[in-house]
């Protein structure tokens, strides 16, 4: 009978538990965004970008896909990060916020031209003010 009792209350919990998507992938790839968040801040550039492209090819989230292109920029694998911004912009062209990263990436790059490139259309499509950009603290050094 006690037997019988202890199975059923762990049918009972286990249902539970994957009711509240205890197990679910969700909370995988929330994780596995926390170890990359973790590394970045312990400055462990190459784990935080490891966490963060398994991620992105798994999701294909967009918020990822940004994060992982910053991470390019401050580890300074900046032909990576430009890579994989040029591929995203390709498919989305309206997309400004990684257009930006691309302009920031070019910066870094010292290719000036293509970067104020992006920078004007930025600006002609009124997506950001002069104001705005001037007080980004990654465009301020250039």
């Amino acid at each position: 009978m006690h037997n019988l009792c202890y199975l059923m209350l762990w049918f009972l919990l286990s249902c539970t538990f994957f009711e509240q998507g205890y197990f679910s992938e969700e909370k995988m790839n929330y994780q596995q965004y926390l170890r990359a968040q973790n590394a970045l801040e312990e400055e462990d550039f190459l784990t935080a970008i490891s966490e963060l492209k398994e991620l992105q090819e798994r999701t294909g989230s967009r918020a990822v896909l940004e994060n992982l292109a910053y991470v390019y920029l401050q580890n300074q694998n900046l032909e990576e990060g430009l890579r994989l911004v040029l591929k995203h912009l390709k498919e989305h062209p309206g997309d400004f916020e990684l257009r930006l990263m691309k302009a920031k990436l070019l910066l870094a790059m010292e290719r000036w031209e293509e970067a104020k490139g992006d920078l004007q259309i930025i600006l002609f499509n009124q997506k950001m003010s002069v104001s705005e950009l001037i007080q980004d603290p990654d465009l301020q050094e250039y």
